[in-house]
């Protein structure tokens, strides 16, 4: 997985390099790495590599892993997880709420955006439940200094209960991806 995960970040940023105009315009880049990535060796390498070789404002670039492969994860990778924060790359936590994370580990680890899974959003107004979650881990977040993205926008009614709760953006076909 590591080799693929090689293989997209650098494809990308050959590719944005190219356009400077874009990477101007360009708000962030969220490239999805399989949570072994972090702790391989050769891929560690090539993020130092890429830094050195590209021209790419690194405070644009997030690194996602989901939640159930970050828990085993960044124990292993923290030399390298503070190396990325170092250079300006943020990392996101993606599909938060359906793994084994609890928020003792949102609260404890170095994530600059929480991804709020979209089984939560897709039930919020059937199931005040999902809805208290959404807004929880909003509230931590936010205590953190975290932004967080909710999944699976599909409807005006969400997208208008999410920017109630204050989530900073959204995902999903009803708007692509925007500022809430």
């Amino acid at each position: 997985m590591h080799e693929i995960d090689i293989w997209v970040l650098w494809t990308y940023l050959e590719t944005v390099t190219q356009n400077p105009s874009h990477i101007e315009k360009l708000h962030s880049a969220h490239i999805n790495l399989a949570g072994s990535s972090l702790t391989n060796p050769d891929f560690q390498a090539k993020v130092k590599e890429a830094v050195t070789h590209f021209s790419f404002p690194w405070h644009k670039l997030e690194l996602e892993v989901t939640e159930t492969s970050a828990v085993g994860n960044f124990a292993k990778a923290n030399e390298f997880i503070l190396w990325l924060k170092n250079v300006g790359i943020g990392l996101a936590l993606d599909d938060f709420g359906t793994g084994m994370a609890s928020f003792e580990y949102l609260k404890s680890m170095p994530f600059d955006v929480v991804k709020i899974d979209g089984s939560f959003v897709k039930d919020m107004h059937t199931d005040p439940t999902d809805k208290a979650v959404i807004k929880y881990i909003h509230e931590i977040a936010e205590l953190n200094n975290q932004e967080t993205v909710a999944e699976y926008v599909e409807t005006q009614e969400d997208l208008d209960a999410l920017r109630e709760i204050g989530i900073t953006y959204g995902q999903g076909y009803f708007l692509g991806n925007q500022n809430l």
